[in-house]
């Protein structure tokens, strides 16, 4: 009986074994000869490995565009009052687009900080973007924070081109101006509406 389990131990060790061998041939990542940083090579005439990027390769961080644009920033360093582009209905059907998948699931589908993602968090809760504080923050500064993150909200800098994160500060800009609108600053048609349909 001793010698049944012995072998079946060997066996299911042996079994094991053979199993990872196949599983690194799996994975030839992990085999492939390649280079390291600052290693010799031979391949190269000047013995380094490491090579220098072809003339005009731009860094995927440069900026190339409008620095406002890319930055939120004034020339001065100051933060942009205003957007660097045209607002119309598109920009904002975007931004909207935009900020319901990235934004709301922390922030909310209305800017007040009550998303699926928050009213399930123990720590710092994000902060609503509809409040007064928020309001009175220039564009460049909300742009920033999309742009770089700020405390537990990550940077969204891949997610979004400068044009997206725009339109998502001018979509926040327009929940901001939704939230304490007055009926007397409306248009007429829709002020008329508006008195007609209140009780």
């Amino acid at each position: 009986m001793m010698c049944i389990r012995a072998f079946h131990a060997f066996c299911t060790m042996g079994a094991f074994a053979l199993l990872c061998g196949c599983m690194s041939d799996l994975d030839p990542m992990q085999r492939q000869s390649k280079y390291k940083p600052y290693a010799d090579s031979e391949l190269f005439a000047d013995g380094r490995a490491m090579r220098l990027p072809p003339e005009g390769t731009v860094a995927r961080e440069a900026i190339v565009d409008d620095p406002a644009l890319t930055s939120g920033e004034n020339p001065d360093g100051g933060m942009l009052e205003k957007a660097p582009l045209a607002v119309d209905a598109l920009l904002l059907a975007r931004g909207r687009d935009r900020y319901d998948i990235y934004c709301a699931p922390c922030h909310g589908i209305g800017g007040d900080g009550h998303g699926i993602v928050s009213d399930k968090m123990a720590q710092r809760l994000p902060p609503t973007l509809v409040d007064d504080r928020l309001r009175a923050f220039p564009v460049g500064r909300i742009y920033r924070a999309i742009s770089d993150g700020y405390g537990l909200m990550p940077s969204y800098h891949y997610e979004l081109t400068p044009k997206d994160r725009w339109a998502v500060v001018e979509y926040v800009r327009a929940l901001q101006r939704s939230q304490s609108a007055r009926v007397e600053t409306a248009p007429a048609d829709v002020r008329a509406r508006l008195e007609k349909e209140s009780p």
